[in-house]
């Protein structure tokens, strides 16, 4: 036993060194991360050092992040308990001047809280008064959170009362001809459980959670811990109070079946409201889901092979000709036999699901269904594919994408030895040594190459991924599918950040080659410091030159060689409150200053009279109340404003906007209304001035079969400023297809849209005779647009406008702006926290920022009229809310939707509803555009970064299952710099991805809360209210590459290079420095912990445990034996249905119980003397504990004795003396 503690104690301390200032009178564990190669240990290396400091019960006293700050600081994270040994406090970082890691000993609350400003610098919990120590209430950092105000997070643990919740019930019928239990609805019958189709009182577990502004969410769950009912408590604005109620229905097996979202909530479910309001799913006799149906859209079906992989997917659209293969099919999916998906594609074939499951059940040959690599290729679609073409299916294909893996296919290029005097690793394997110590190493487990087939043509794209032989991506080889070539090549620093990167870059074989070089500038702490970009022959320009707070937060950022001076503030919870907000009374040279308010009102509580409920407030939980700007874009522009009013499940009722000249213009505003579904109700929006009066452009009313919008009701007059272009009267029916897809669209001239199988649209017609057409790759990244005459391609980065022949646009996209090379300049661009491209600048000829354009938003999105300014020679780059593009119909293309914003609302499905139950699969970011924003139009930030946080290291593919939850569908570890070298792709993806301010929105420039996007940055190492990245210490160890609010480039290459083709399949790369030890020793922290505070409890529970296992152990072991006890026929019976263990089996579990026993026995002996010695126990317990836990080692009836004694003990002193103890 004592040789197994010493052991781990070895592994448990990773390093054990003394640093120069260590203090060796207290108990710690050190940690040294080099950043630059070293063979002995170097305290003057580049380094990323922590100390934790322990006291006598292994209890965190203090973290120290020696010099952890960026500039030079040691941060400290000060621990302490309270009365009963529980950390309910969690303090804010204090950065102190470097100590190089020695405890602190005068760290107080006082002295944090005095650096914060504030009288608690903490998070707090108030935990219930009970063994289960459920959270009670919860408050975070600042004045106006603390744990005694009116604005904390509270908690309830409670039961339903009578007529609450409604019983409905799945029932449940096999059907052998589909080889599926088909499944029906119904309210249940009167039962123990039920009374006139409601639960029972007190038959349901009820957890409500109040957030900071008095938010109510219900949760009921039955005694399965299986969700019945989400309600949320809508108090609307007019003091009217409705539930929102979301039900879930099981079926006899436990399998979720069907979803009712509220607006069904309140109707009879007849068929039709189930089809299109509901979620509906159908599992066969191994309870895999092998029907689902989504609100609105028709049947979607999957067929699995012997190793439960989905391999064929359809859906309403595939199962007839209206689809872009033209023909009824599936969508297949091929493995290798470890579950990597190697080829995907379509497969013409118009047999039903169950036709196809038999089968696949019926393969008499490669019956695992795995496809393997091969030197021999077979030809499909202009394409060699180097596998054995034996998984199901075998012919009738349409190959659309390829990966490899562990090897590169016999047509790669030729590999390059080295790129950047750095050796590539082969696919053979070779050994290498280092520092004395030989390994072999090569591709295998890597994903190695990618093909991609156009949707709509057999124009391939390739990338080949190059790696240095520790693993990690040091260069790609990318073709597109025009000829022409994207190479990357980077030098990694010995930590694996990215110090340039060199891109080769041509559009097809005729255009002439252009080349970018990327150079990063990191301080001694890993934060990056600055970003220069050379294209061609042009000086290198430095694009941005950052500063940092003590805390890890991006404070300043100097944009084009100083071009623009940009500041940044945040508050105590790390949300971002302003861009230059310091400047927004006197711009001076500032072309843009932005002020964000959370839990205060500077503007008029009622600047628009056109509903008397709709009042300004402050908010705490996160959701903006106002903002504030000003430009430069005039000469004396005016402050503005917009002033948000919510309702009570968090949605925008009102965007009420204010001019400090006039705050009662009623300019610019618009009003909301929403149906139980989320859906909008009406809208009512006003434009500019005219007449002195502000005009009113929309007055709109919103029909609906189910979720999908009819048509229009316009009730104003209409009129040439329009966001919505009708006039006064009803609007022309809008029509749908089979997977809920809008197809026409007359009130804005669209007669037809036609999707491809991945529900992006490929042509728009219009009345006018025009037609705008794309081309996707079959992982959804958009390749072409033509608009009539104009044609743009979008490579990558790289984005070129060619109209009527002549080349219009072509442009480099960066995490500032862009390169314009038909007027060879850079054009940056103030973004505001939702990624808004606000104002689009230059230099111009005297080397002074000049605005190109400038731009401003409804609420929703629509484009302000009638100030904005713009530049003609700019128009071609268009790029605007949320960074998507603006397309000349006025929606704006999202990647795999198209949002309107005239409507606020998209013209799609969203194919993860399954996330969002209770919101319409059209609804736009939960109706709460003033926070979030949607990276790509499947998800809101928000939600990717649950899913991100609560992701695995590596290559995760992914999807949902039907109650919400993310689902893993592959899983491969990556070493943590496998993808550092396409950082210069990426960039602007990662920087804009969402960062810790705006209560869920993403900052556009990725700094909200500690480094933001860049995956570096003291914040991220510690989480909570300053970032939730996963660096630790600043070190670089998180890329995502499927968020971006600029361009689709980030996306479109970690498909191109990972895809897993399927359904509704999200794929993102995760990479993060997992810390094992610090997860361990929390856990044992914690149960130390709560042994020294729990005295009586731990030696109670020993004695049970002692008592418990050795009469288990005795009846086990007497099992066998004749006994009238034993062998009675109701007992035996009944037991040994439940437990067919042998003899052999039975004895051996009686050993182990034995020894458990003794085992446990003698801690709670030991547990007893130290809590006695140390006073925490009174002498008489002491006595009492030590009789009954010897008692308990004397024979089976010992056991009893001390089973009886320790058990009534804690029941006693639990439930009937308030926990205290009874002597």
């Amino acid at each position: 036993m004592m040789r197994k503690i010493l052991l781990f104690i070895n592994f448990f301390i990773t390093v054990i060194i003394t640093a120069q200032n260590l203090s060796n009178n207290e108990n710690y564990t050190y940690s040294r991360i080099y950043l630059e190669p070293v063979t002995v240990s170097q305290s003057n290396a580049k380094q990323i050092q922590s100390v934790n400091y322990f006291d006598g019960l292994g209890r965190t006293k203090q973290s120290v992040a020696i010099k952890g700050s960026p500039n030079g600081k040691d941060l400290i994270i000060h621990s302490e308990y309270d009365n009963n040994g529980r950390q309910t406090k969690s303090y804010l970082p204090l950065p102190l001047d470097t100590q190089n890691g020695a405890y602190q000993i005068n760290i107080s609350s006082g002295e944090i809280n005095s650096y914060y400003g504030v009288p608690n610098a903490y998070s707090e919990i108030l935990l219930e008064k009970s063994p289960l120590q459920r959270i009670e209430k919860s408050a975070s950092p600042g004045t106006d959170w603390q744990i005694d105000g009116n604005h904390t997070k509270k908690n309830e643990y409670r039961t339903n009362a009578e007529n609450a919740v409604k019983r409905y019930r799945a029932s449940t019928t096999w059907n052998p001809a589909t080889q599926l239990n088909d499944i029906s609805l119904d309210i249940a019958p009167d039962d123990s459980y039920t009374t006139n189709g409601f639960y029972n009182i007190n038959t349901l577990f009820r957890y409500i959670s109040i957030d900071e502004d008095g938010n109510q969410i219900e949760t009921y769950t039955n005694s399965s811990k299986q969700k019945i009912l989400v309600r949320q408590i809508n108090k609307k604005t007019n003091g009217i109070t409705e539930n929102l109620d979301t039900y879930y229905v099981y079926d006899t097996y436990g399998n979720l079946s069907f979803i009712i979202p509220p607006k069904a909530a309140v109707t009879s479910l007849v068929p039709a409201i189930l089809d299109n309001l509901c979620y509906q799913y159908k599992y066969d006799k191994y309870n895999r889901l092998v029907e689902k149906k989504l609100p609105g859209a028709g049947w979607i079906y999957i067929v699995y092979d012997k190793q439960d992989r989905p391999i064929l997917v359809q859906d309403a659209n595939l199962r007839t000709t209206n689809n872009n293969f033209q023909n009824k099919g599936w969508i297949f999916t091929k493995y290798d036999k470890f579950g990597r998906t190697v080829y995907s594609g379509f497969f013409s074939n118009t047999s039903t699901r169950i036709q196809m499951q038999t089968d696949v059940n019926n393969m008499s040959v490669n019956i695992l269904n795995n496809e393997s690599y091969s030197t021999t290729p077979f030809s499909q679609n202009g394409i060699d594919v180097y596998y054995s073409k034996t998984a199901f299916p075998t012919g009738s294909m349409t190959i659309l994408n390829v990966n490899y893996f562990d090897t590169y296919p016999a047509n790669a290029p030729v590999q390059p030895p080295q790129i950047k005097n750095q050796t590539t690793l082969p696919s053979s394997p070779t050994n290498y040594t280092s520092n004395g110590i030989s390994s072999v190493r090569s591709t295998k487990s890597l994903p190695t190459a990618s093909y991609v087939k156009n949707v709509e043509n057999d124009s391939w794209s390739s990338t080949f991924i190059w790696y240095d032989n520790l693993g990690r991506v040091i260069g790609s080889n990318n073709k597109n599918h025009l000829g022409g070539f994207t190479n990357i090549e980077s030098l990694l620093d010995f930590s694996g950040k990215t110090i340039e990167t060199n891109t080769n870059h041509s559009k097809n074989t005729s255009n002439i080659e252009f080349n970018v070089k990327d150079r990063y500038v990191y301080n001694d702490h890993g934060f990056i410091a600055q970003h220069y970009q050379k294209i061609n022959s042009n000086p290198e320009e430095l694009l941005t030159d950052y500063s940092y707070n003590d805390l890890g937060q991006i404070i300043n950022k100097k944009v084009g060689n100083n071009l623009q001076n940009i500041n940044y503030q945040y508050n105590i919870r790390g949300w971002l409150t302003g861009i230059n907000s310091d400047k927004i009374t006197n711009l001076g040279n500032t072309l843009f200053a932005y002020k964000i308010k959370y839990n205060s009102v500077e503007g008029v509580e009622s600047p628009n009279n056109y509903d008397s409920n709709l009042k300004v407030k402050p908010k705490y939980n996160g959701g903006i109340s106002e903002t504030d700007w000003k430009t430069a874009a005039g000469s004396n522009e005016p402050l503005r404003r917009y002033g948000y009013v919510y309702d009570g499940a968090d949605r925008v009722r009102a965007g009420l906007f204010q001019i400090d000249t006039n705050p009662y213009s009623k300019e610019y505003s618009e009003i909301i209304d929403y149906d139980l579904n989320g859906n909008i109700s009406s809208l009512h929006r006003t434009g500019s001035m005219v007449n002195s009066v502000a005009e009113v452009m929309d007055d709109l009313t919103y029909s609906y079969d189910g979720n999908k919008l009819s048509y229009i009701k316009e009730s104003g007059s209409g009129n040439a400023l329009s966001g919505y272009p009708l006039g006064i009267g009803q609007g022309q029916t809008i029509n749908y297809d089979a997977n809920g897809n809008m197809v026409s669209h007359l009130d804005k001239g669209i007669i037809s849209i036609s999707y491809n199988f991945l529900n992006l649209p490929v042509s728009i017609k219009n009345t006018s005779n025009s037609e705008v057409k794309f081309i996707y790759t079959s992982t959804g990244a958009k390749a072409r647009k033509i608009d009539n005459n104009e044609i743009t391609d979008y490579l990558g980065n790289f984005q070129y406008t060619v109209s009527n022949g002549v080349q219009t646009s072509f442009v480099l996209i960066n995490e500032e702006g862009y390169f314009d090379f038909v007027n060879n300049r850079y054009v940056y661009q103030y973004k505001d926290h939702l990624g808004n491209i606000r104002i689009s600048y230059t230099r111009n000829q005297n080397g002074v920022a000049n605005i190109l354009e400038e731009n401003n938003y409804y609420t929703f999105g629509l484009k302000h009229s009638g100030y904005n300014t713009g530049d003609l020679t700019n128009n071609k780059y268009k790029h605007l809310y949320n960074g998507k593009e603006l397309l000349s119909n006025g929606n704006l293309d999202y990647g795999w939707r198209h949002y309107m914003p005239d409507l606020g609302r998209w013209g799609n499905m969203d194919q993860f509803s399954e996330a969002y139950h209770s919101t319409s699969p059209y609804a736009y970011v939960l109706n709460n555009p003033s926070n979030m924003f949607d990276p790509d139009g499947r998800l809101t930030q928000a939600q990717i970064d649950y899913i991100w946080n609560n992701s695995g290291q590596g290559y995760t593919s992914w999807t949902f299952n039907p109650d919400g939850s993310p689902r893993v569908k592959s899983f491969s570890y990556m070493d943590s710099s496998m993808v550092q070298s396409i950082i210069s792709s990426i960039y602007a993806a990662a920087s804009n991805s969402g960062g810790g301010g705006g209560g869920g929105g993403g900052f556009g420039g990725g700094f909200g809360g500690g480094g933001g996007g860049f995956g570096g940055g003291f914040g991220g190492g510690f989480g909570g209210d300053f970032g939730g990245g996963t660096s630790s210490f600043g070190s670089y160890t998180a890329i995502r590459f499927w968020s971006s609010d600029i361009t689709q480039n980030s996306y479109r290459i970690g498909d191109e290079i990972y895809t897993d083709a399927d359904f509704g399949v999200m794929n993102e790369i995760r990479i993060y420095a997992q810390n094992f030890l610090n997860n361990t020793q929390s856990t044992i922290n914690n149960g130390l912990n709560w042994i020294q505070t729990n005295p009586r409890e731990f030696t109670g529970i020993a004695g049970t445990i002692e008592g418990f296992s050795r009469l288990a152990s005795w009846g086990l072991k007497n099992w066998n034996a004749s006994s009238s006890i034993t062998k009675s026929r109701i007992f035996a019976e009944t037991i040994s249905t439940r437990l067919p263990a042998s003899a052999k089996v039975l004895g051996v579990s009686s050993k182990g119980l034995n020894i458990l026993g003794k085992a446990v026995g003698t801690v709670g002996l030991l547990n007893t003397a130290y809590q006695w010695q140390q006073g925490n126990i009174s002498d008489a317990r002491a006595i009492a504990d030590g009789i009954a836990g010897v008692v308990g080692f004397m024979g089976p009836w010992g056991a009893g004795i001390s089973l009886v004694y320790f058990g009534g003990m804690a029941v006693a002193e639990t439930y009937f003396n308030d926990g205290k103890p009874l002597f």
